[in-house]
């Protein structure tokens, strides 16, 4: 179940955004660097490889990939492994997890609204335009001497560039 996107839910995801590691993130498959001293005693063996989550940028000082969540495997490839990952980020990853469907559905209702908005628009341009034409065919210096005519114009010109 997802929550409204609030004002103040937006602000918690962009106070959990500013804490975050600064991105890009990506995703790496990094060979374990214990592999080198493993293929001395066993040439044939499978290299052992590492999951990470870094960031799309090098470090200046560690004139690397900032690691934002590694799992590593155990020198002999064995089950465990570890973890690490700056508490900021835990949390960040943690309320993407709702975050980002709320900001999908926030989009999804907007994008609805302005399908609706158009609709109405366009109702409202074709009642103009026609309107014009009336009072255009009754008295057609009435629009075309009045001061606003050349703002009406640009206007309706502007609403009906939106139009398509």
């Amino acid at each position: 179940m997802t929550h409204p996107m609030t004002e103040e839910r937006k602000k918690k995801l962009r106070e959990l955004d500013a804490k975050a590691t600064q991105g890009p993130w990506v995703f790496r498959e990094i060979e374990n660097p214990l592999n080198a001293l493993g293929k001395e005693r066993m040439p044939n063996a499978v290299p052992l490889m590492e999951q990470w989550v870094t960031t799309d940028w090098i470090h200046p000082q560690l004139k690397n990939y900032l690691p934002i969540v590694s799992i590593a495997v155990g020198p002999y490839g064995e089950n465990t492994h570890t973890i690490y990952i700056r508490p900021e980020d835990a949390h960040f990853i943690a309320a993407s997890r709702t975050g980002l469907r709320e900001c999908l559905d926030e989009i999804e209702r907007l994008e609805s609204s302005a399908v609706a908005l158009r609709a109405s628009h366009a109702v409202l341009l074709f009642r103009l335009s026609s309107l014009l034409a009336m009072v255009e065919g009754e008295c057609p210096s009435l629009l075309r001497d009045h001061h606003e005519w050349p703002k009406i114009q640009e206007a309706i010109h502007a609403a009906e560039e939106i139009q398509k």
